[in-house]
């Protein structure tokens, strides 16, 4: 008997895919990759310990971003971000993190016992969303702390990128590594009229997935080095750590030929995405719905356009059942179609006609008022670094009555993936309220009936 899981996945082979990965269920390679799913022998080499054929692989990928060396991931970007972070800093350094960082960021903190600087996201004031750091906050910040690195995500997982030639500048005048999680952003290389890359900026460590707008198979991704200041092997060493010791060998092939694909046709597929983009903006004009990058009233460099980022929200479901169309993701408040070099025109245009079917119909409610009310709760006050709670006792609270607690947990909306409290954090009564608002099992750490670990409060006088 099939599993659900298989039967679930079959039976949307023939829906319209607006989310992650890119190739959207397309063959790329014509290959049939069982005949590729095969382990460490002479002829494979080893992902853990590179010498010859995955090597070369690196080093050919490597000379298309033109970065100094790079690591291919079969666990996503996750592990490489630990790694970058991990294998960059010291048990005690101290790194400076944007706060709407990916919860890989916080886990190689964790795990790395490493001292933290955060720096509080921009929130665009009519939607409440992050869209990039403060560049003077960070330029102060970083004059009153010595700090390692700064670790920060660019695009944001909304498309919005920060001008990093001036954070870069404002790093390198500190002394400071610029480790840039642009996990979304593997495709900026290839076209000149979206954003730059980091690497191009360049940023000491360049993470890239190359499954979400890219081709590759899920959990393809890659690692990119590009000045002298960083240790590679210690990197290398981390990562052999983190990584499975069975790496799938038809992810390494189909980051290969992810790379490969861009290289030959980048450039076109990146112009036909941006010109998907303007059709879904033209063809929305005079409709209930709004492009949000066209609305955020905070000044931004660049946005991706790779990313159709709509307000209001709540279609996610109607679009699923109604159009045979996911998308990436629906917060009630906003929804964002992710698109990749597997979109084509006839998506688009189911998109469309969808879209504006739902606002002649009248199918959501117009959530603006709603949305006003910030969804990044601003942080609580930190008591202890995240990884000192781990010895200590705990118990368990609902989170209606979590604020002015300690938390012993990440709690983490996913997605995105950013977590809104840390352990050591005091909750605040707006993360409370925020967290306890969200549906059963949206939030990684917030377990059955919506409890959370907290410290006892014996313990934190």
């Amino acid at each position: 008997m099939k599993s659900r899981l298989y039967l679930n996945i079959e039976s949307k082979r023939k829906n319209a895919n607006f989310h992650m990965p890119g190739h959207k269920s397309r063959d790329f390679t014509k290959l049939g990759w069982e005949y590729f799913d095969t382990t460490e022998l002479e002829g494979t080499d080893n992902l853990n310990n590179p010498q010859k054929e995955i090597r070369e692989i690196e080093r050919q990928i490597s000379k298309s971003y033109a970065s100094k060396e790079c690591i291919i991931s079969v666990n996503g970007s996750t592990s490489l971000i630990m790694a970058g972070i991990m294998g960059s800093c010291r048990e005690g350094d101290c790194v400076a993190v944007a706060r709407n960082s990916h919860k890989s960021v916080f886990s190689a903190i964790y795990y790395g016992r490493l001292k933290t600087l955060f720096i509080d996201p921009v929130l665009d004031p009519i939607y409440g969303y992050p869209v990039g750091i403060d560049l003077k906050h960070l330029e102060a910040e970083l004059r009153k702390t010595r700090v390692r690195a700064l670790v920060m995500t660019y695009p944001t997982y909304y498309g919005t990128c920060d001008d990093l030639n001036a954070v870069k500048h404002i790093c390198d005048s500190h002394d400071v590594l610029l480790i840039v999680d642009e996990a979304h952003g593997a495709h900026f290389k290839h076209s000149m009229e979206f954003p730059p890359s980091s690497i191009d900026i360049g940023a000491d460590i360049t993470i890239h997935s190359t499954h979400k707008i890219l081709s590759s198979l899920n959990q393809g991704a890659v690692l990119h080095v590009k000045s002298d200041r960083v240790d590679m092997e210690n990197i290398r060493r981390h990562m052999a750590m983190l990584q499975t010791s069975s790496p799938s060998y038809p992810i390494i092939l189909s980051v290969e030929e992810a790379v490969k694909f861009m290289n030959e046709n980048g450039e076109k597929k990146l112009e036909k995405i941006q010109g998907f983009y303007e059709r879904v903006k033209k063809a929305l004009e005079g409709t209930k719905f709004t492009l949000i990058h066209d609305k955020i009233s905070r000044e931004i460099l660049q946005v991706d356009k790779a990313k159709i980022w709509l307000a209001p929200g709540g279609v996610g479901k109607i679009l699923a059942e109604d159009y045979n169309i996911d998308i990436e993701l629906d917060d009630g408040k906003t929804a964002l179609c992710m698109m990749g070099v597997g979109t084509v025109i006839e998506d688009v245009d189911r998109l469309i006609t969808a879209l504006k079917d739902i606002s002649e119909k009248g199918l959501f409610k117009d959530s603006l008022e709603d949305s006003k009310r910030a969804l990044f709760p601003k942080a609580g006050n930190k008591v202890m670094e995240a990884w000192e709670i781990d010895r200590m006792k705990k118990r368990m609270v609902s989170i209606k009555k979590a604020a002015g607690k300690v938390s012993a947990s990440y709690l983490v909306p996913y997605p995105p993936g950013v977590p809104v409290v840390c352990p050591g954090e005091m909750v605040s009564d707006a993360a409370a309220d925020y967290l306890y608002s969200m549906k059963e099992g949206s939030v990684d750490g917030m377990i059955e009936d919506k409890m959370i670990y907290i410290l006892d409060e014996e313990q934190t006088l």
